[in-house]
């Protein structure tokens, strides 16, 4: 929350690479329980593809404005929480085998395969 007020509270901003980074990784990792924050991440990611490196600064985009804002007031939203299903035990029958002379197994199902 306090990276978006940062971003939000400056008219007029220009960001740069690290900082809108850090911004977007922390809101992928939040989408784990706000799910439906996925769909507010687009435009904050055409927007990082843009820099070319750390040090070039661009104008944040009105796009950009209106999904960070929506995202502020999501995150004000005091507790929140999302049920996790437990799913079925289910026997894959998958071993795996490491081996510093000859390489990697992988065998699944009555199946192998060696890299």
């Amino acid at each position: 929350m306090s990276k978006l007020a940062t971003l939000l509270s400056v008219p007029h901003l220009h960001v740069n690479k690290k900082t809108m980074a850090s911004i977007y990784g922390s809101l992928q990792h939040v989408t784990l329980v706000y799910q439906q924050g996925q769909l507010h991440l687009s435009a904050l990611s055409r927007f990082l593809s843009k820099f070319p490196n750390d040090h070039v600064l661009h104008h944040f985009p009105t796009s950009c404005v209106h999904q960070s804002s929506w995202w502020s007031m999501a995150l004000a939203i005091p507790n929140p929480s999302h049920l996790l299903i437990k799913l079925p035990l289910v026997d894959l029958d998958i071993w795996v085998d490491t081996s510093t002379s000859w390489g990697i197994d992988l065998y699944v199902g009555g199946l192998w395969a060696t890299w």
